[in-house]
């Protein structure tokens, strides 16, 4: 790994405590992603 960078590790399940709350959660994280493009950090 590159000196100065993070890691991020994400787990998403589907238990029975996620039901119902799968779009919002592939949204959100999508909508994270997208984030970090436009900003140009690309390194993730």
């Amino acid at each position: 790994m590159k000196k100065g960078l993070s890691e991020m590790v994400f787990i998403i399940d589907k238990s029975g405590s996620m039901e119902g709350l799968e779009s919002d959660t592939t949204g959100g994280f999508n909508a994270m992603l997208k984030e970090y493009q436009v900003k140009g950090q690309n390194d993730l």
